[in-house]
């Protein structure tokens, strides 16, 4: 998480797992531009990507799904 500014910031998030336990490899990225609109409100638009690659006695799983996102933060 990066404070750019007052209103705005930046969410970079990553993870990796699998180790061919349950999956051979699974991964996933998220990249976030958000702006504060009030001290309980927050908007954001980004991108996120999820990779799956997944075999387990003939059946294989392997996909990656990425597009756009956004997004409504309410604190209380």
């Amino acid at each position: 998480f990066f404070r750019l500014s007052d209103k705005w910031s930046m969410l970079l998030y990553g993870d990796y797992g699998g180790f061919s336990v349950g999956s051979d490899s699974t991964w996933s990225a998220l990249a976030t531009l958000n702006y504060n609109l009030s001290d309980r409100m927050t908007v954001s638009a980004g991108y996120k990507a999820l990779d799956v690659d997944y075999a387990d006695d003939g059946y294989v799983f392997d996909v990656r799904m990425s597009g756009p996102v956004i997004g409504f933060t309410f604190r209380f």
